[in-house]
């Protein structure tokens, strides 16, 4: 079993820029004008879609968010990613979010 603090270590800085990891549930903290904060449990984490770079890094997408707008009479989607990216061993962090949310962890 993987330690969360072991293989995804954070500080503040990165805290408030990026995401952050916990035992039950995956947090994304994103600091702008405000600090917007999203919780995914157990049963959100279920279908999780995987990008995996050469170098074993990747991003790990939980939902996307979709948006549509009217621009000079055209539609027009906005197709927003929500998720965990640029993650260093992004295969170990896919496998432990897999078992936590199947309740293994």
């Amino acid at each position: 079993m993987l330690n969360t603090a072991a293989v995804l270590p954070f500080d503040l800085q990165r805290l408030l820029e990026n995401e952050i990891y916990q035992n039950e549930r995956a947090i994304i903290i994103t600091k702008g004008m405000s600090i917007d904060i999203q919780s995914f449990g157990p049963d959100e984490l279920a279908q999780i879609d995987k990008r995996l770079f050469r170098d074993g890094s990747g991003d790990l997408i939980f939902d996307r968010q979709v948006s549509t707008h009217y621009s000079k009479g055209r539609r027009r989607e906005n197709v927003k990613e929500i998720g965990f990216f640029g993650i260093p061993q992004v295969g170990q962090v896919h496998q432990m979010i897999r078992d936590m949310a199947q309740g293994t962890a």
